[in-house]
């Protein structure tokens, strides 16, 4: 007899009625168990937005997939569509639902932009970087325009007169042509920012007498980048900017600039307006009795060509004060010049006029980063360029490029060396295709500048234990760079090398290469505490276990096997 049936009948209905009750509950819980949460659609959609914006643009293309709230969800946060680059057919599928959200367009594929725009409501659009000019259904709103065909021969007046409102183009093509006075609208433009780079190859470059046109209809242009023809008159005229007030940066010939790792960064540029600064911080960047236009001079000047040093002479002048990034690379033919410069590594060999004696008074109050490529012209290593640095007293960072050194009298490194060391602000120094031959290196090492943090030695010659040695006892250096191609040392001064290195108290960033490593060299590496990062380039004897030992002691270890040039830009020191 079951349990049920001993009961009595009352009572065995009560069970029969609970047990009814338990498994419905039962039921109700599995079911709820069964049925997903989706935590997102519970989330406000400020919250949804800000989380989603953090995912890659290929991963919120596949949640739009996941279900029809979704998807609805995901097209209603406009800020995570703002930057769109159609580079594959999931993008291209999707660009119907989000165009009227798109404000930056990116098209890699020359051919797709003319079927896009039509298909898509681009209303809010500002930005479009593509390989084809197809611009007149965006013409209304675009405000910045990157063309990149290398393959094109773009006609800027057609740009110009169709995009009214455009104040930033850039333009890497074979060709710029239809720039001259017949070819550009009649009235005034609204672009702050012009970069005009045709192929090097190219037989028809920027020239200077239709330049002259378009620089006219730029009264408000603050940024001038050009591959032009690298003559005196060329120049003369880009930098004739008396009627671009606005004019802070110009650069001119910049793929021999990229040929080096030391390029510096625009963004990094501090604004010379003096509105808000007080009365003391003033007068020391400009004294009281200094015409108030001259601080609307450049605070950015790469030339890269043949130019005279008078007119070098007054594009400095006006800038003075202003003028925060100085780089100079001569090269080209000059008439009616004095002395002849050249170099190993320069463009052509080269001439220039022989004023820079222009430049000894001309302090140059505000200037932060100078570069120059040293010409091979003996009066200029031995008098100009020290007596120039000793006209920069806020410099900061200092880029030498060329020196041999060897040619030479060490009186000239003497003099070199010895402006270096009173720089009493220098906190970067780099010696790119340098001579280290001679006492004079050493002495500077040290008795290094107070501030200096940051010190490169790229591709340098005459690379000796004493210059190891001293440059690795520099106690304030917290980067250091040592890639020599000429070493003069033994196995063993390269391990007390190392050895230095590994009791070095502040250095974070070294890097060091062309040269043999064995596991011993990693066992000295290790004992650095400080060290963050560390980039070996082109060793001979690095195995991947010797790696893996790195790695478990050293945050970031990188390992180029080849000498890779352009190099990239090393952090600098913080």
């Amino acid at each position: 007899m079951s349990f049920q049936q001993a009961l009595p009948d009352s009572a065995s209905a009560k069970c029969k009625e609970h047990c009814k009750v338990i498994v419905k509950t039962n039921n109700s819980l599995q079911q709820q168990k069964q049925q997903p949460v989706d935590m997102l659609a519970q989330m406000s959609q400020e919250i949804f937005c800000l989380i989603i914006s953090f995912l890659p643009m290929d991963t919120r293309i596949q949640c739009t997939k996941v279900c029809h709230a979704w998807c609805n969800t995901f097209l209603q946060c406009p800020e995570i569509w703002e930057y769109i680059k159609v580079d594959d057919e999931e993008t291209y599928k999707l660009l119907p639902l989000i165009s009227h959200h798109v404000v930056k367009l990116m098209m890699p594929n020359e051919n797709v932009f003319p079927l896009v725009h039509r298909i898509n409501n681009f209303i809010h659009l500002q930005s479009l970087s593509l390989t084809i000019e197809a611009l007149s259904g965006v013409s209304k709103t675009l405000t910045q325009l990157e063309i990149n065909w290398i393959q094109a021969t773009i006609s800027l007046g057609r740009i110009l007169s169709v995009c009214k409102i455009l104040t930033k183009i850039q333009l890497v093509v074979w060709e710029v042509k239809d720039y001259d006075k017949n070819d550009l609208p009649e009235t005034a433009t609204a672009l702050t920012s012009v970069s005009l780079q045709p192929a090097e190859d190219c037989e028809h470059r920027i020239c200077s007498s239709r330049l002259r046109s378009l620089l006219y209809l730029c009264p408000d242009l603050e940024y001038l980048q050009l591959n032009c023809d690298s003559k005196d008159d060329d120049v003369s005229a880009i930098i004739n900017f008396h009627d671009h007030p606005k004019l802070s940066a110009l650069i001119t010939e910049i793929d021999y600039f990229q040929q080096f790792y030391m390029v510096p960064n625009l963004s990094l540029l501090r604004s010379p307006s003096t509105n808000n600064m007080s009365d003391k911080k003033k007068e020391m960047l400009v004294p009281s009795n200094t015409d108030d236009s001259i601080i609307h001079g450049l605070q950015y000047l790469m030339l890269s060509g043949t130019y005279s040093i008078e007119i070098l002479n007054t594009v400095l002048k006006v800038s003075q004060y202003t003028l925060q990034v100085l780089c100079l690379i001569p090269h080209g033919q000059q008439s009616n010049s004095t002395e002849t410069l050249s170099s190993p590594t320069a463009p052509t060999s080269t001439t220039i006029n022989n004023n820079w004696q222009l430049l000894h008074s001309l302090t140059l109050h505000n200037l932060g980063y100078f570069q120059i490529f040293l010409p091979l012209c003996e009066s200029f290593l031995r008098t100009h360029l020290p007596d120039m640095l000793l006209c920069m007293p806020a410099l900061e960072t200092l880029v030498l490029e060329s020196f041999y050194g060897g040619s030479y009298t060490s009186d000239i490194a003497d003099n070199i060396y010895t402006a270096v060391s009173q720089l009493t602000r220098l906190e970067s120094l780099r010696f790119v295709q340098f001579d280290l031959r001679g006492e004079s290196i050493l002495r500077l090492l040290e008795q290094p500048p107070p501030r200096l943090q940051q010190l490169i030695f790229h591709a340098c010659y005459s690379v000796t234990y004493p210059v190891l040695e001293r440059m690795a006892k520099i106690q304030q250096l917290r980067h250091l760079t040592q890639l020599g191609i000429d070493f003069d040392v033994t196995v063993s001064e390269v391990a007390e090398f190392l050895d230095i290195i590994g009791e070095h108290p502040n250095l974070s960033y070294f890097e060091y290469g062309l040269v043999c490593w064995s596991d011993s060299d990693s066992e000295r590496i290790i004992r650095c505490k400080t060290l963050k990062t560390l980039v070996l380039r082109k060793l001979s004897g690095l195995t991947d276990d010797m790696l893996i030992k790195l790695r478990k002691h050293i945050e970031n270890v990188i390992f180029i096997p080849e000498w890779s040039t352009p190099f990239s830009t090393p952090p600098t020191p913080s």
